[in-house]
């Protein structure tokens, strides 16, 4: 989704979150998928 490096898993989480929010077009069920997929995977997208 995102290819920006974060060196804070909180601070990536954060961001994220804020895209949710401001971004109206993003659909609860489709962010819910990646943020599952995030916290599966545990890792930083890079």
């Amino acid at each position: 989704l995102m290819h920006t490096v974060f060196t804070d898993m909180n601070d990536y989480y954060s961001f994220y979150e804020k895209i949710i929010l401001t971004n109206s077009s993003i659909s609860g069920s489709a962010s819910s998928f990646v943020l599952e997929k995030i916290k599966e995977t545990n890792e930083l997208p890079v």
